[in-house]
């Protein structure tokens, strides 16, 4: 059976192909989120909303059932000190939520955080 682990090399190229689908969909029906980053990891996207807060976008999202993180993996509970080192702007640092894939993440979950991102950002524009 192995661990998770011994397969994380084969799953790289499945993961890389769902986050560019991503980036495609968010590009697409998202222009209002800055995409942050290089993206080369095949497992994370960092999306920000500029103007909302990290938290209001996750409880939006938790209501859907779509379940991502706050700020990035470095910030724990504060302002990420990469994020700033990237000379990004507070109101883009303060939106950034981190979206994390994995060898059983599908296209469909892909729509369905785009959908769930769609909705959250209509309703923070209120």
């Amino acid at each position: 059976i192995g661990s998770p682990r011994t397969k994380f090399p084969a799953d790289i190229p499945a993961m890389a192909v769902l986050r560019d689908y991503a980036r495609e969909q968010f590009g697409e029906k998202l222009p209002q989120v800055q995409l942050i980053g290089a993206m080369e990891a095949p497992h994370v996207l960092t999306a920000a909303l500029p103007g909302a807060r990290s938290q209001g976008i996750l409880n939006l999202l938790q209501e859907q059932e779509v379940y991502v993180s706050a700020g990035s993996a470095c910030s724990r509970g504060h302002r990420s000190h990469v994020l700033e080192a990237m000379g990004l702007p507070a109101a883009v640092i303060d939106s950034a939520v981190r979206i994390s894939l994995c060898r059983d993440t599908t296209k469909q979950e892909i729509d369905q955080l785009v959908r769930a991102f769609q909705a959250a950002a209509a309703r923070l524009a209120r």
